[in-house]
């Protein structure tokens, strides 16, 4: 039963994710986004010949995009029936590096394609053509006291479970008693709420992008992106609350391993149709401002490494929104954007290190 539910935990984390991106990434209608495989669209991209042209692009790799979505659903269900948990963990956890590198070929592909026809073209990147100085730095929606208020629940949780286990309340745990395992469950919860925090925070203050020569629009805009990740923080550190305290529960009442793990799947469960709809309200909000108002304002590709990495010295922000994807990401030109590229390249390399090391003493 174990080896089981770890593995539909595994495969509730992987599929959605593997249809998110593959939604994000490769859309058929590339005509009304903003950008296609991260490079900015442009008017001369709708022309005849042009269009014939990044058509024939898009759909090649949508095609690969397709195929490998396909090959993720079938390798991850077939991932279930591994019986031995040792095996099923190490080729869940190959499998996860391959996926994400396997699922951002098509993408940066697609991007070098776009780059060159760009060139074919004779179209030269320009700097800022346009710079919002009314709203320069100023456009915030994070609910910051109900952020408090959620990990503050949180904290109180986190410190109910430690009483319990030091039995210093009338409430002792049913299951493993002495080895603090409500503890652990109340912190694992509350440690994620805390990690939540900083990013909504960075997220909020983050550069605003420039859609429209119009102050109003571009505040409008930056202000319903922000409060879509705001409000995603906020109930995902509630969720969180809730996964806490109905552990907390089940683990005083309830003598079942088995409840435990069905309440982590659960949990997983929600974290995904929470970012699931956090993906369909920024489409939402792209859909709104940008297809609607956009004008080439800034064209800044060549800073875009494959269209995933930001790499610009002359842009003083650590964080930037994403082009792959939704969230943010670093610039690896700034200072600290380095030195947490190089940490976490040696963490990656690390894990692979004791992957593969884990596979030959296996």
């Amino acid at each position: 039963m174990e080896n089981f539910f770890l593995g539909l935990i595994m495969y509730i984390c992987i599929v959605p994710a593997a249809v998110i991106l593959y939604v994000l990434l490769y859309p058929r209608n590339w005509k009304k986004k903003a950008r296609i495989f991260g490079v900015n669209n442009r008017p001369e991209f709708l022309e005849e010949m042009s269009a014939e042209h990044i058509d024939g692009i898009v759909r090649s790799h949508h095609r690969q995009a397709t195929v490998m979505l396909v090959c993720t659903l079938v390798i991850t269900t077939a991932l279930l029936f591994v019986p031995v948990l040792t095996v099923k963990m190490i080729a869940w956890t190959i499998f996860v590096y391959v996926f994400l590198l396997a699922f951002a070929v098509p993408y940066a592909l697609g991007n070098s394609e776009i780059k060159k026809y760009k060139k074919v073209l004779g179209i030269v990147s320009e700097k800022v053509l346009y710079a919002d100085l009314k709203n320069a730095g100023n456009i915030h929606a994070l609910n910051v006291s109900g952020l408090a208020a959620a990990n503050l629940v949180g904290l109180i949780l986190f410190v109910l479970a430690v009483l319990c286990d030091v039995e210093l309340l009338p409430l002792k745990a049913a299951m493993n008693p002495g080895t603090f395992l409500s503890t652990g469950f109340a912190g694992m919860f509350f440690f994620t709420s805390l990690v939540l925090a900083p990013i909504a925070v960075l997220i909020d203050r983050s550069k605003n992008q420039i859609i429209s020569e119009n102050s109003d629009i571009n505040a409008n805009y930056n202000r319903a992106r922000k409060k879509v990740f705001g409000d995603y923080t906020i109930a995902l550190t509630w969720v969180n609350n809730a996964a806490a305290l109905i552990t907390l529960l089940i683990l005083i009442r309830v003598r079942s391993e088995a409840a435990t793990l069905v309440i982590l799947t659960l949990y997983l469960l929600a974290i995904m149709l929470f970012t699931g709809k956090l993906v369909k309200d920024i489409i939402a909000v792209e859909k709104r401002y940008v297809n609607g108002e956009a004008k080439l304002l800034e064209d800044d590709d060549d800073h875009w490494i494959l269209g995933m990495f930001y790499y610009n010295p002359g842009d003083m922000h650590l964080n930037v929104p994403k082009r792959a994807g939704v969230g943010m990401t670093i610039n690896m030109a700034h200072p600290a954007g380095k030195a947490i590229t190089v940490i976490s390249i040696l963490v990656i390399l690390g894990s692979l290190i004791s992957l593969i090391g884990s596979v030959i003493l296996w």
